[in-house]
């Protein structure tokens, strides 16, 4: 069962969206000559934020009683300024003239009326607005359909007094009372109340979606900023009896929608993507019209999950966000989740253990525009060494192709079908090498894809670093501080398992070559931690800098003051590396190996000596020669495939 705090944290990332744009059309400013688009909706955040935030108070009662949604609502309500006095202004009878030929031509009318008729309810004050939207909250968000005006808004009576007014305020307005709007005043009542709606639902879904919900309601609880009017236990007694129940207008909101009808206005088939400076334009249903697919595509709590996860760590994305495929493979979950940003198309990799409704990202770039036909295709490897072939194609893809291409082994069968569905395809490549793998993709006569196969390394889920009493780390570049600190240093690791404690001692390393001056300020990864076939522990961490020379750091359990350095060019791969180290046996290689490897050796005199076998995680150890050897610049290693032959031949890098 899942935790309450798990609850809330689902809550506010489903309900802070539809809350978001309900605010908007409640608080966008009235003054059109002064008003910013990007400042009302801004505000609107907040307010809406805020009424979250507030509920957290009571979330443990609202969770019980179902009322999350309503208390929600209710605080945003009262959150609104009251209203000002105004005397009711006489009804205006504005005489209907007949449609000039322009006015017969609905689509090219139906911009100009709904943009009267915003300027028209803008001319609203706050309160009056929320009398008229809630005839049909659902125009703000679908999610909202159904949902009723509180108790605490005041009484009926009064409410039916304050709504008509406010009617006859906008109506006058829009009908030319205020501004001259004729091409509002040839719709009849029942037209023009639609085209209100239209008009409405038009604004709250020009909204991008909220960025980083949760962490920022979460932000707004800690500092305590709650106004006056939380919703008490009074409050919830009524919301309990049925009198603005969360339950009550969640069954019931697709039934009114359905039976809304449909505006005689026509309305534009998609909605416009929000304006982002320096970003593409992007269509409404988000990067690329695919649905989402995949085995655990009906996963809503993964499909939430990810989302937020995303949304964490890539706030320069915008809406919508889109999980185009979350699928089991024979070995782990993975997912792919996309969305534009101000530099282009966010692509990300997620993955966890099978059936996991939490997925860590595992890497992520960013790219061009993704097409219809476009194909995603990568052999995507976690930490513990698993690898998978996932290919994401159009859903009518006609059929997914898998060729071994490595002219070292006898010929091969060509190109070999591998199962596909709805245009995902998973096959296991752990015996494979993936570079000399050729994929072929068609949808229908076209051909989609047809090419080497790109590899993912999924980096594991970043370890704690506990710092000792006299070794303490602050900041992206874990600069030492003068005194403990709460503060715990994460660093994300590729693979394997690394042993804390040496783990520290690495990043001791970085940080006195950084105070040398030798080395700039760098990420440190660790590419390897685990334990080698006699029992010592490594760890190898290699500190990625930006365009100079990278640092590799290997330090090992059987001699703790030790480490042997290394400088790697900043665009040399992470696999496959070579480095030395020491264990009571004597020196060893290490080797870090890409997909497909099974054995290493050392090369020597022209041949090779005894090869051995490359684990899970893609790492072998290697009894080393004599030390005048290691010193060799000739020095190679050999890599072997599971047929025997060598695929790769890779020299030590150059000792620091």
């Amino acid at each position: 069962m899942s935790s309450p705090d798990a609850e809330f944290h689902d809550f506010v990332l489903a309900f802070a969206d539809p809350l978001t744009r309900l605010a908007y059309l409640l608080v966008a400013e009235r003054d059109s000559e002064s008003a910013d688009p990007a400042r009302d909706f801004a505000v609107a955040e907040e307010s809406a934020f805020r009424s979250l935030a507030r509920v957290r108070a009571h979330w443990r009662d609202a969770r019980a009683a179902g009322a999350a949604e309503s208390l929600a609502i209710e605080e945003l309500l009262n959150s609104l300024p009251r209203l000002a006095k105004r005397s009711i202004e006489p009804w205006i009878t504005i005489p209907t003239p007949q449609p000039s030929a322009s006015q017969r031509d609905e689509e090219a009318d139906a911009a100009r009326i709904h943009e009267a008729l915003w300027e028209a309810w803008r001319e609203l004050q706050p309160r009056e607005r929320v009398l008229l939207l809630f005839a049909d909250p659902g125009v703000a968000s679908a999610r909202l359909a159904g949902a009723e005006l509180p108790h605490s808004f005041g009484s009926a009576r009064h409410r039916d007094s304050d709504r008509t007014q406010a009617a006859r305020i906008f109506e006058n307005a829009a009908r030319g009372g205020v501004r001259d709007c004729g091409v509002v005043a040839v719709l009849d009542d029942a037209q023009f109340w639609a085209a209100a709606d239209d008009a409405l639902r038009e604004r709250a879904h020009e909204l991008p979606a909220p960025i980083d919900p949760f962490a920022r309601v979460e932000a707004m609880t800690r500092r305590g900023r709650r106004k006056s009017g939380l919703a008490g236990v009074a409050v919830l007694a009524l919301v309990v009896s049925g009198v603005v129940a969360g339950e009550q207008f969640s069954h019931t909101r697709h039934e009114k929608a359905a039976a809304s009808g449909v505006s005689p206005l026509s309305r534009p088939a998609s909605l416009a993507a929000p304006h982002v400076a320096g970003a593409a334009s992007v269509p409404a249903h988000g990067v690329v019209d695919w649905p989402v697919r995949g085995s655990a595509k009906n996963d809503p709590r993964l499909l939430v999950n990810l989302r937020a996860a995303f949304v964490g760590a890539h706030p320069d994305a915008f809406a919508p966000i889109q999980v185009l495929a979350a699928l089991d493979t024979p070995q782990f979950r993975v997912a792919y989740v996309t969305a534009a940003s101000t530099d282009g198309v966010v692509q990300s990799w997620f993955y966890g253990p099978r059936g996991s409704d939490d997925l860590t990202e595992g890497a992520s770039s960013y790219g061009g525009s993704l097409l219809h036909t476009s194909v995603i295709a990568a052999a995507v490897a976690d930490p513990a060494g698993h690898d998978e072939l996932v290919v994401i194609a159009p859903p009518e893809t006609t059929d997914v192709q898998l060729g071994d291409f490595d002219f070292s082994k006898p010929p091969g069968p060509g190109f070999v079908p591998i199962v596909h569905t709805d245009g995902i395809a998973v096959t296991d490549v752990s015996r494979d090498y993936v570079p000399a793998l050729l994929l072929q993709v068609h949808v229908r006569d076209f051909t989609a894809w047809q090419g080497p196969v790109p590899i993912v390394q999924l980096g594991g889920a970043a370890v704690a670093v506990p710092s000792a009493p006299v070794l303490v780390f602050h900041g992206p570049h874990r600069a030492p501080s003068a005194s403990p600190s709460p503060v715990t240093p994460m660093i994300t690791v590729e693979r394997g398992h690394p042993d804390i404690p040496l783990l520290r001692d690495a990043l001791t390393v970085q940080r006195s070559w950084e105070q040398t001056g030798a080395l700039p300020p760098g990420e440190p990864v660790v590419l390897w931690g685990g334990t080698d076939p006699s029992g010592s522990s490594v760890v190898v961490l290699r500190v990625k800098t930006l365009h100079l020379a990278d640092l590799l750091v290997v330090v090992y359990s059987d001699a703790p003051s030790e480490d042997v350095d290394y400088r790697l060019a900043p665009d040399a791969p992470d696999f496959p590396l070579a480095f030395v180290y020491h264990n009571a046996a004597g020196s060893r290689v290490g080797v870090l190996t890409p997909l497909g490897v099974t054995n290493a050796a050392i090369l020597r005199g022209g041949g090779a000596q005894t090869d051995v076998g490359v684990d899970a995680t893609g790492f072998a150890s290697i009894p080393a020669p004599s030390a005048a050897e290691l010193q060799d610049p000739a020095l190679r290693i050999a890599l072997y495939d599971q047929g025997g032959r060598v695929v790769a031949t890779l020299k030590m890098p150059s000792p620091v």
